[in-house]
């Protein structure tokens, strides 16, 4: 993905800006974040979000997942997209309401 590439995953205030640039940031996709190594976390939303529980991990292409948010309370069910490469993890949150 281009928005991977050009992230240097330090939450530094490039990150953020890419994470929040229009071409990756969409009506689709509700929110973005990352954890970085070290543990700091930066999103979209402009707060620290942790990467909500989600189920079993799908595996779609080296490094990429997807993965249901699992509902707490009566929410409904999202879809999230996760990079994973061992050492950081960013994460898109999908916007369900238009499907």
């Amino acid at each position: 993905m281009k928005q991977i590439a050009q992230l240097d995953f330090t939450c530094s205030d490039s990150d953020v800006r890419t994470l929040r640039d229009p071409r990756f940031y969409n009506r689709y996709i509700r929110f973005i974040a990352m954890t970085t190594e070290g543990g700091k976390t930066c999103s979209t939303v402009g707060s620290e979000v942790s990467r909500p529980s989600s189920s079993e991990r799908f595996q779609m292409d080296e490094n990429f997942f997807a993965s249901l948010i699992l509902p707490q309370q009566n929410d409904q069910i999202e879809w999230m997209v996760i990079y994973d490469n061992e050492h950081v993890e960013v994460f898109w949150v999908l916007d369900n309401s238009w499907v």
